[in-house]
């Protein structure tokens, strides 16, 4: 089973990958990065950036509301960068996710909807 789950973790984060890279070396609009995002079955979700350019990054989810919840920082001598954020916690809504580096964004939204767990009760006599 964990075998399964890592071959499907590693197709989300390359299909994630090729959807958020949006490099066209023709293009004086290409971004100096290229993101994978995926989440897990525990409600994580996995951020790894990949720097083409050596300037600074950063990574910050915003609450619906724009607010930004958390931001990290990615170093400009860095290259490779993997984040792992906990949402269990936060409520249920719209969240963005920005990668942001040299002036240039990509932004992915995301919902976190908590499902509704239904209680089975079991009666029985003795």
């Amino acid at each position: 089973m964990k075998t399964s789950f890592k071959t499907i973790a590693l197709a989300l984060a390359l299909i994630s990958t090729g959807a958020f890279a949006k490099t066209n070396e023709n293009s004086p609009e290409s971004t100096t990065f290229s993101t994978g995002v995926y989440t897990t079955s525990e409600g994580n979700l996995h951020v790894n950036v990949k720097k083409t350019a050596s300037a600074s990054a950063s990574v910050v989810i915003l609450n619906p509301q724009g607010t930004p919840l958390v931001r990290e920082g990615i170093a400009r001598k860095e290259t490779d960068a993997s984040f792992l954020f906990h949402l269990n916690d936060l409520k249920d809504g719209k969240y963005q996710l920005v990668v942001a580096s040299k002036g240039k964004k990509e932004i992915k939204e995301f919902t976190v909807q908590s499902s509704k767990t239904i209680t089975e009760r079991k009666l029985t006599l003795d």
